[in-house]
């Protein structure tokens, strides 16, 4: 569901409420889906984006040793910016 809202674009912009609660998800491929759907989303999903940087900055836990959220996050903030530029 997560990946046909990315498709969809800003056309997914009423998805944003219930995608920034999907970021809080204890699935940590999940949590990375909902940042790179709101990424795609644009603008609408410019509330996001403090708490992709939050999310960001926390360091990797156990379930997660070689730091994958963090490098995915980076990729869905690039691509975020790069919609702006």
């Amino acid at each position: 569901m997560v990946q046909t809202l990315e498709q969809m674009k800003d056309k997914a912009a009423p998805a944003v409420p219930k995608l920034r609660e999907t970021l809080k998800a204890d699935d940590m491929w999940l949590r990375i889906k909902a940042a790179d759907a709101l990424a795609a989303i644009g603008e609408a999903a410019e509330p996001a984006v403090p708490e992709m940087l939050d999310m960001l900055i926390r360091e990797p836990g156990s379930k997660d040793p070689r730091g994958m959220e963090r490098r995915y996050l980076c990729f869905a903030l690039f691509h975020f910016f790069n919609l702006f530029l």
